[in-house]
């Protein structure tokens, strides 16, 4: 694999989306082949001791990648945690030259434009349409998307948010880890900066499941009365995104679900963001799927929606950062 093959792939796949805008990713190019390795490094420890986020943010790389590859005209195929190095998730081994896909083509092209949409969403809903096409994306990869279609799954989805939100807030050490990955202006080239958050405070954001919050207080934005805002609640669609199984691979399988999924949502010029918390604490993540009723195991709660899709993309680190060249 050439290093000018391997640095567009690269500098695509680290657009993905991952938890906190951590990036928690290393490559390595060989001969042939592209290896994706988890950077222990950026683990949140306390949020995520197991890993899955961290997998999962991985897999979300791996899965651009690979339309990557596919788009700028090669055959790949993939190989999911290919020896006994924990590390070592994946190796995507590049094929013979191939005619670029229609669909990867236009899925990639989407890569610079996607990102998490955290202005409010409008009352507009997905057309059945928009759900089935999302749906069958996420089922190309070995997941489903579980839309909560009635009014007492969206309550079960609020009330465990909610509770696991305040169990976070009420944690010195995870406000503190938190803190590490809010970041006061835009110079960093990680974390969550300002410019990508709503122009409207957390504290006047009215949704009918809770918001993770990396604002700053009402106070700090200088508005003196926040009942001359009455707004609305937001009311986004909302889909929980499963996997059968629990594990590295399937998490792996979550991410490049989630990568596609989310790639197509732009491309219908719809707005998604994650919904972080109930799935953060193990009992809240079991007692959801219990609450829905699910098979197999929730991995992710989407908002999806129609909000503006033109502001602030989220910084990355150079591809420099993530990629080794084997000799």
């Amino acid at each position: 694999m050439d290093e000018r093959l391997a640095r567009q792939v690269v500098e695509l796949a680290t657009r993905a989306p991952s938890v906190h805008n951590t990036q928690p990713w290393r490559f390595v190019a060989g001969r042939a082949e592209l290896d994706l390795y988890a950077d222990r490094t950026r683990q949140l420890m306390v949020l995520d001791p197991t890993g899955r986020q961290l997998t999962i943010s991985c897999g979300a790389a791996l899965g651009i990648a690979e339309l990557a590859v596919c788009a700028l005209g090669y055959s790949r195929s993939t190989d999911l945690l290919p020896n006994e190095d924990d590390d070592h998730l994946a190796r995507l081994r590049i094929g013979p030259r191939a005619p670029a896909g229609a669909d990867e083509l236009a899925l990639v092209r989407e890569v610079g434009r996607r990102g998490t949409v955290r202005d409010r969403f409008d009352g507009v809903p997905l057309t059945m349409a928009e759900k089935a096409t999302l749906d069958l994306d996420a089922r190309d990869h070995g997941a489903w998307l579980h839309w909560l279609a009635s009014g007492s799954e969206r309550v079960a989805l609020a009330v465990l948010t909610d509770r696991a939100d305040g169990i976070e807030h009420a944690d010195s050490a995870m406000r503190a880890e938190l803190a590490r990955w809010s970041r006061g202006d835009d110079t960093a080239d990680d974390g969550i900066g300002p410019s990508v958050l709503s122009d409207l405070p957390y504290g006047l954001r009215s949704s009918d499941v809770p918001l993770r919050d990396f604002s700053v207080p009402i106070a700090e934005a200088g508005i003196a009365d926040p009942q001359q805002f009455p707004l609305p609640a937001e009311r986004p669609d909302l889909a929980v995104l499963c996997t059968r199984y629990d594990g590295p691979i399937s998490w792996l399988h979550a991410g490049r679900a989630l990568a596609t999924v989310w790639l197509r949502a732009t491309q219908l010029q719809l707005a998604a963001s994650p919904v972080g918390q109930a799935l953060d604490l193990p009992w809240t993540r079991r007692r959801l799927g219990a609450e829905l009723g699910m098979a197999g195991s929730p991995q992710l709660v989407l908002r999806f929606g129609h909000a503006r899709l033109s502001g602030s993309i989220s910084p990355r680190r150079s591809v420099g950062d993530v990629l080794g060249i084997r000799p």
